[in-house]
């Protein structure tokens, strides 16, 4: 990388192309036959470790063949030295040398690169996966196991400039579907899913994803007249009861596909359960003490509730289920529908104006 002055106590690096100044407290002293001394400046050449990055290419779960793509790069070269002639000669590198096939881990690493060139990425071939008859798709490269690094697309070009000997590793992205079925004939989707793919011959939507990694919880639930959504399940279970809620924070892996649904993609099943009833209660506040009047009052017991609001805030919204003009009590009005625990604790100030079953919350 430069020259160092013998005896220069400052150690000072001077680049080539660059100058110094001759110092005779530096200079080197030697005397001849004839008894003259002579000065002298002697230059000690400086060398650095040359980075040498590797570049690893990961089966990312799958399999790898002997002979698989391994893209193109720019070589470091064998430097060998004459002592005889004090010539040095350049060779380039064998084949073994620059591509280690490691076909049990599903690795295949080039090595021996020059820094700071561009390479270009292996196009995937020999790359594959299949897990009990399910074959994914090679989709690229990723600098993340799970997809949330940075993509590159298979025979692109890759920058290779890092410190000291640390490898690049590159993660083979396998492309899997996560399909969504709403699992009763006479329900709707409830929303437009249009960040979603539509299957017309399923009836179902589905996303693309990368294996190994996540999906998020759709933003739409199902709906239906007579049933309420409860949660997205891989087993297509008839009744909420005894269900297992998918986990969306899990990675979805190969497993996950080939035991719990059918083809080469994942299904999520929504579930179903009963419609919740709220019962219904009459209260007469016209005087001090609160007074019960379910008895005379109160037409239907439970209002059944869904997806949809139920509006409680007129007298017209709430008569069908209690009424005090049943029995010609026409000096009566409705005052509030509020949600209380005992007779006791029935307020004004626990005032409600609808009643629906918020289905993500589920209650």
């Amino acid at each position: 990388i430069g020259w160092r002055l013998r005896n220069d106590p400052t150690g000072t690096i001077y680049y080539p192309g660059g100058a110094f100044e001759f110092d005779a407290e530096n200079a080197e002293t030697s005397v001849d036959e004839h008894g003259n001394e002579r000065k002298y400046m002697v230059l000690d050449a400086v060398y650095q470790a040359i980075d040498e990055p590797s570049l690893i290419y990961d089966a990312n779960g799958g399999t790898m063949t002997s002979n698989a793509d391994h893209g193109s790069g720019t070589f470091l070269k064998n430097v060998s030295y004459n002592g005889n002639t004090g010539e040095y000669t350049e060779t380039p590198l064998t084949d073994a040398e620059k591509y280690q096939y490691n076909v049990d881990a599903g690795r295949l690493t080039v090595s021996n690169l020059e820094n700071n060139t561009v390479v270009t990425l292996s196009n995937g071939t020999g790359f594959s996966y299949t897990y009990n008859g399910v074959t994914f798709d090679f989709y690229g490269w990723n600098t993340e196991p799970d997809g949330s690094g940075t993509r590159y697309e298979p025979g692109s070009h890759l920058y290779i400039d890092t410190t000291g000997n640390n490898p690049v590793t590159l993660y083979a992205m396998w492309k899997t579907r996560v399909y969504f079925d709403k699992n009763k004939n006479n329900s709707t989707w409830g929303g437009s899913w249009s960040e979603y793919e539509y299957d017309a011959q399923k009836d179902q939507y589905y996303k693309e994803i990368y294996l190994n990694s996540t999906i998020d919880e759709p933003p739409y639930y199902p709906a239906a007249a007579d049933a309420i959504f409860y949660n997205w399940s891989t087993v297509k279970y008839e009744t909420a009861e005894g269900s297992v809620p998918f986990d969306f924070s899990q990675p979805i892996t190969q497993s996950m596909i080939s035991s719990e649904s059918e083809g080469t993609y994942l299904t999520l099943y929504a579930i179903w359960d009963q419609l919740p009833e709220i019962r219904v209660h009459a209260v007469d506040s016209s005087r001090k003490i609160l007074e019960d009047k379910d008895a005379e009052w109160v037409k239907e017991e439970y209002i059944t509730v869904g997806g949809t609001h139920i509006p409680l805030t007129a007298y017209s919204d709430v008569n069908a289920y209690a009424d005090p003009l049943e029995e010609n009590l026409t000096d009566y009005q409705f005052a509030f529908a509020c949600v209380s625990s005992s007779l006791e604790k029935v307020s004004e100030e626990k005032r409600i104006t609808d009643i629906y079953y918020n289905a993500p919350e589920r209650h």
